[in-house]
């Protein structure tokens, strides 16, 4: 119940806080703005709105000082009062409310402000942008005056709260959230920013767009001083708290996601603007008249790159600060996967459509074809340089034979990889080849017209051959992987003793198992206390049985505890004893989930519970369910409409 009571305490309080502050803003306003008027400025105030504002104040501010002061007595009266989870959403979602307005506002005033400083006339748009500037200025300004205020109180009192280790404990995955969020729309806000400036850049001396182009300077400057201030106040946050934090903060997998995600955004819109690029040039050599708003394309290719490399150079600095050589090389490769990948999926995009371009069925629209011919050739060159580089990379890791090679090449991420293209590629060939053989068959069955338009079956197989090439290409590099990593596998297995304890009818099958799936491992079996079994024991790099393995007495539990062998146990029920937690158990299941495990172990890796899923992997699994769904969508979508 006192759950529920804190909950009421704190959405009241935050209803009530938020009608106080935007009536007062709107108060403010109202009392400063005939002060603009006299001066020449238009505005007109209404007193109906005036008398509301006043009440919302005057009611609502007593409401949230009751209830305030309930939800602070509530938290007084639990030993971790200050450190419940409802005080700190309720702080973070209040500072969110206030920051996001005071954002908009604050990049009015910017646009007001260098409007008069420069003379550009005012760009009417929406909402207060109707103002005059002169207006404008004092319309955000209160805004931006009192949410500063409401967000620094917000600010102090989070900061006061998270003094001790344990508040920090508890917040660190809302805080880590919340410093991201905003630092990921501060970096939005500058790159387009940045973008506009650049392309104002271009523009300067062009006469036509010169009005223009200076309104959208005026914009670009306000949405990047306010986007960059406060994209560095969180980023400095962001970067402190990784390299304070420990190795939570470096495991993170927030920041990783956040990585990835601004990289992959970086690289899609530098493919793209590298396109248009080319496709501008590709147009002028085939004859076409070139198109407006190259300015904008390079804007975006130059901001583009450069938030790429900046995010790859602070992804490789935290690669650095990781302790393990393993998880290093596992950033690493993870990167050049996803720059890859993209890479490949432009090449190949651009590759379907230059042969749709090729075989067009309509050779009369000859301008049209000249327009997709240079988009298409484009996506090609584009694609090819941003897949090719990182790929490069990636053979040759998979090609050392060291065990950072093995790593790499039965990574999970590189079986994504090449699965993704595989199913891609089926998919497509799957498509081609119904269509072909349903015209085939409808053509020898004498429908008229049944095979369709030639170019159009000629489309269909080339369709066809292009998703054979990458099914053949990425499976064969499955099976080089799969070859080698069974190889070394061989090779390490041929260097384990491995003992099987037990004489009992468990422990026959699991000896039998183990010398068929193990035919280089030297396995041996004992049950018995002596002399030779003594050394058996001694000598063994891997000791496995049922659990009265670790309960044998006499010189026989001596001998077993007295091995550095790695030893496995399996829970195999025994009349009159009962495992907690653990159902019953099939022989034939326990034997093969053992031998699944010693593959583990023979492979270096460490072994985990079968049904075990890590954080990685649940985001990793719903990454590729969403991206799968989006591409299955788009090809579906892409390929079907050519062919009927």
């Amino acid at each position: 119940m006192s759950s529920f009571r804190r909950w009421y305490f704190y959405v009241v309080s935050a209803i009530s806080l938020q009608a106080v502050t935007w009536a007062a803003i709107a108060l403010l306003r109202n009392l400063l703005l005939p002060l603009a008027q006299r001066a020449g400025l238009v505005f007109s105030p209404q007193a109906e709105s005036v008398a509301f504002e006043i009440s919302v104040i005057l009611i609502g501010l007593p409401m949230f000082l009751l209830h305030w002061r309930w939800a602070g007595r509530e938290s007084g009266q639990n030993t971790d009062g200050r450190f419940l989870p409802e005080r700190f959403l309720y702080l973070y979602v209040m500072i969110g409310a206030f920051l996001i307005p005071l954002i908009s506002n604050a990049d009015g005033f910017l646009q007001s402000a260098l409007r008069l400083v420069s003379g550009t006339p005012p760009q009417v748009q929406f909402s207060n942008e109707f103002l005059p500037d002169g207006t404008r200025l004092i319309y955000t300004a209160v805004a931006v005056l009192v949410l500063s205020l409401m967000l620094l109180y917000h600010a102090r009192m989070l900061q006061e709260d998270r003094h001790t280790p344990s508040a920090l404990a508890l917040t660190a995955p809302l805080h880590r959230l919340f410093i991201y969020l905003f630092s990921a729309a501060g970096l939005l806000m500058t790159s387009i920013g940045a973008a506009i400036v650049l392309q104002w850049l271009f523009l300067v001396n062009d006469e036509k767009s010169g009005l223009v182009a200076s309104r959208n300077l005026v914009n670009g400057l306000a949405l990047l001083i306010a986007g960059l201030i406060l994209w560095l106040f969180f980023w400095r946050r962001a970067q402190q708290l990784y390299r304070s934090g420990g190795i939570e903060e470096q495991r993170s997998l927030l920041r990783k996601f956040y990585l990835y995600a601004v990289i992959f955004l970086a690289v899609y819109a530098t493919i793209a603007a590298l396109t248009a690029v080319l496709a501008s040039i590709f147009r002028q050599v085939l004859g076409l008249e070139p198109r407006a708003g190259s300015a904008v394309v390079i804007s975006a290719l130059i901001v583009g790159a450069v938030v790429w490399v900046y995010h790859a150079l602070v992804l490789r600095e935290d690669t650095r600060r990781v302790p393990m050589r393993e998880e290093q090389a596992g950033l690493r490769r993870l990167y050049r996967y996803l720059v890859a990948g993209v890479g490949l999926l432009v090449l190949l995009i651009g590759l379907g459509g230059l042969l749709g371009v090729l075989f067009d069925p309509s050779p009369y629209i000859i301008d049209q074809q000249r327009e997709d011919l240079a988009w298409f050739a484009a996506m090609i060159l584009s694609g090819l340089a941003v897949w090719i580089i990182p790929w490069r990379s990636i053979q040759k890791e998979t090609a050392e034979s060291t065990p950072l090679g093995a790593q790499a090449r039965s990574s999970i991420v590189r079986r994504f990889y090449l699965f993704f293209f595989l199913l891609m590629a089926t998919l497509t060939f799957l498509i081609t080849a119904v269509f072909i053989l349903s015209r085939l068959l409808l053509a020898i069955l004498g429908e008229p017209q049944a095979g369709g338009d030639l170019r159009t079956l000629a489309l269909a197989g080339a369709y066809a051959i292009i998703a054979a090439a990458v099914w053949l290409y990425h499976g064969w590099l499955l099976r080089g992987d799969q070859e080698a990593l069974e190889e070394a596998q061989d090779q390490r297995a041929a260097q384990k003793n491995i003992v099987v304890f037990g004489d009992d009818s468990l422990a026959e099958q699991l000896l039998n198992n183990l010398q068929e799936e193990f035919p280089q491992s030297h396995i041996d079996q004992v049950s018995r206390a002596d002399e030779k079994t003594a050394e058996k024991i001694a000598a063994a790099d891997i000791l496995i049985g049922s659990w009265t393995m670790a309960a044998a007495g006499g010189d026989l539990g001596a001998a077993i505890n007295a091995s550095g062998a790695q030893k496995l146990i399996l829970p195999d029920p025994t009349p009159g004893w009962q495992w907690t937690s653990v159902g019953k158990w099939e022989s034939e299941t326990a034997v093969r989930q053992a031998v699944e495990t010693l593959e583990t172990i023979i492979d270096g890796e460490t072994a985990v519970p079968r049904y075990t899923l890590t954080p990685g992997v649940i985001i990793l699994l719903i990454a590729a369910t969403i991206l799968i769904l989006i591409l299955l969508t788009s090809l579906l979508g892409s390929v079907l409409p050519i062919f009927g």
